[in-house]
């Protein structure tokens, strides 16, 4: 158990993804706060784990733990994927939840346009990096931009924060330019996360 312990502690928590850019990011943000704050989220009573603004990001593909040694190769792998996927646009509009049905876990911003090339670039480095024996994706990639997470005691809270985030996103929305992509080191502690950006990899013009 201890040689599982240290390999753990050992280990890098690895994510891929689009960082968003401060202007869009603090759009993101107000309507964070305005649905957070709304009187039937706050009147619903509970708690949901809402994003904090720093660490609003697109993620393309979640590596999970994973071994240091293999960061330079997944860097590689980056370079080689975005060959294919010159600078694109990104609109982010819309809202939903993960599970569609039930009782939510995510609450999330949709992506209207810009989802083919994030798409695009999801598949490719799937193949990348299954090159270098990263674990292959289970299920299909739909680009979102997580804004809140509940625990599984809070249904009533998560769908009031859910209907709220509908309203306030309906004829909402922010757009940047994609340029980058990064590959982020996520550390879990006390606390919210914090995300350390390790590799940025430019996209082709």
């Amino acid at each position: 158990m201890a040689d599982v312990d240290r390999a753990v502690t050992r280990s890098y928590r690895l994510f891929i993804a689009v960082a968003i850019p401060p202007e869009p990011l603090a759009a993101c943000r107000e309507l964070i706060s305005a649905v957070s704050s709304a009187p039937s989220v706050v009147a619903a009573g509970g708690r949901l784990r809402w994003t904090r603004r720093e660490n609003l990001h697109l993620t393309i593909r979640f590596l999970g733990d994973s071994d240091p040694a293999l960061v330079p190769a997944i860097g590689s792998g980056i370079q080689a994927a975005v060959t294919a996927v010159p600078a694109f646009s990104v609109v982010i509009a819309g809202a939903g939840v993960f599970p569609a049905s039930g009782s939510p876990r995510a609450l999330w911003l949709g992506v209207s346009d810009g989802q083919e090339e994030l798409i695009r670039l999801g598949v490719a480095l799937d193949v990348r990096l299954a090159a270098i024996g990263v674990a292959t994706r289970t299920g299909p990639y739909r680009p979102h931009l997580t804004v809140a997470r509940a625990g599984r005691g809070e249904p009533t809270t998560a769908l009031a924060a859910a209907d709220a985030l509908r309203t306030a996103a309906a004829g909402w929305s922010t757009a940047f330019d994609v340029e980058r992509i990064g590959l982020y080191r996520s550390h879990l502690g006390s606390g919210p996360p914090r995300y350390e950006e390790l590799i940025s990899i430019a996209l082709p013009a």
